[in-house]
């Protein structure tokens, strides 16, 4: 049964968490007044839940509540220099991120096209990139490992790229027999694919 300062409320929620739809769940409630802090309404409070999607409300509402409802991601390249007279870049170019959820292959190659116009025709230096925004840490205290192969569970980063999915496409050998062909895109350095399967008849 649940506790708090006014029966009626307790009465209520207990009676609405009584219903059996929710006997094979586990529940954990805990209601305060904004007012003073006091606690109106308590079941299971100090037990540890993993968060349902539900909890995207709280981080959407935080988000706009801290950042504003016109905020925008913005990734960018800097340099040290500017290109020479002939268009030659002595420096590094580093591509920033500010952790854009929905970066992709296209948006990268604007903003190369945009290097391009601003005068730069070959780099002498390094392409390198800063995900230095966010910690180093890339999965979420108390994710599961058997959710890392899920779409949702893409690790977290300041630079993100196609929401951080690849793209795997099979295809047949040129003969019976031969070994399909796995072609992983944008990239294949970021993880092994073994397969056995041949191409069929």
């Amino acid at each position: 049964m649940g506790a708090g300062t006014d029966p009626v409320l307790v009465a209520k929620i207990d009676a609405l968490l009584a219903d059996k739809t929710l006997q094979t769940g586990f529940q954990g409630l805990l209601i305060q007044s904004l007012k003073d802090h006091t606690t109106l309404y308590q079941r299971n409070a100090d037990k540890v839940f993993l968060p349902a999607s539900n909890n995207k409300l709280l981080t959407s509402a935080a988000a706009i509540s801290l950042l504003g409802p016109t905020f925008l991601y913005t990734t960018h390249v800097d340099a040290a220099s500017q290109p020479d007279k002939k268009g030659v870049l002595h420096s590094d170019l580093t591509l920033v991120g500010s952790g854009d959820p929905v970066l992709t292959s296209m948006d990268i190659a604007d903003l190369a096209h945009a290097v391009k116009l601003a005068g730069v025709k070959r780099i002498e230096g390094n392409v390198i990139y800063n995900d230095m925004l966010f910690d180093a840490q890339r999965l979420g205290d108390g994710w599961t490992w058997d959710d890392e192969q899920d779409y949702y569970s893409a690790q977290v980063s300041a630079l993100n790229l196609n929401e951080n999915l690849v793209r795997v496409r099979v295809m047949p050998g040129k003969e019976e027999n031969d070994p399909v062909v796995v072609i992983v895109t944008p990239t294949d350095k970021y993880m092994t694919i073994r397969s056995t399967a041949k191409t069929g008849p």
